[in-house]
């Protein structure tokens, strides 16, 4: 994927000017204003997380951030980067991704997370009739074999029908929280509105896939702006 960078110099004499764009002390290119005082710069996804990007003009010198994304769904429409069984129902809206199921389903990224990365996505809105018992997060980590996941991270409060699975994170969702895991070779890490709120030791490693499992008994959630970037 790609980010057009525009600069736009105003005031007198605003054509033929120099500007340069920048990465860190890394110049990636010079350009020349047009009639308009604009001057414009393509820059290529790497998959390298974020990128201070400089831009300098004269004395002038402007800083953003770029988000370069190992993978980027805004889950506001089907992109097809999803693995979803049948019996489970997709609403899609500006909203984000709302999702329900007719039983227990797992909705899986269909790219493997093959080196240490972050996944973050936000939880906009959720329901369960049995909120004590059924969470409406549940974050899976997989074996090479992938029959069945082999760790699992739980984020509900009470999460009793769920106690002989692996990890439960004692802590209600926020509706519009955003959350973040990290996946490294040895830990699994969630963060919620960048705090850290639970950590375990990884029993898979890596690769692996990331989920959305969702459940029967009246329940959704909705999910959006979904992104993974390297560690």
């Amino acid at each position: 994927e790609k980010a057009v960078l525009t600069a736009k110099l105003t005031g007198e004499s605003v054509e033929g000017k120099s500007v340069v764009f920048k990465k860190g002390s890394t110049v990636l290119a010079t350009e020349t204003t047009d009639s308009s005082g604009e001057a414009t710069y393509e820059y290529s996804s790497q998959g390298v997380g974020d990128v201070t990007i400089t831009v300098e003009c004269m004395s002038l010198q402007e800083t953003y951030t770029i988000e370069d994304c190992l993978n980027y769904d805004s889950l506001t429409s089907n992109s097809g980067k999803w693995t979803i069984p049948t019996g489970v129902t997709s609403q899609y809206s500006d909203n984000g991704w709302k999702v329900s199921a007719n039983a227990y389903k797992q909705i899986k990224l269909t790219d493997k997370l093959t080196s240490a990365c972050s996944v973050e996505f936000t939880v906009v809105d959720y329901y369960s009739s049995s909120m004590s018992s059924y969470p409406p997060v549940i974050i899976y980590a997989y074996t090479n074999g992938e029959t069945t996941p082999n760790q699992l991270l739980l984020m509900n409060t009470g999460a009793s029908a769920f106690t002989a699975l692996t990890d439960t994170i004692n802590h209600a969702v926020v509706k519009g929280g955003v959350y973040r895991i990290e996946y490294t070779s040895s830990t699994l890490k969630v963060y919620e509105n960048g705090t850290l709120i639970a950590t375990a030791n990884s029993s898979v490693g890596l690769p692996t896939r990331f989920e959305f499992h969702m459940g029967a008994n009246s329940r959704y959630a909705i999910y959006k702006d979904l992104k993974i970037k390297p560690l």
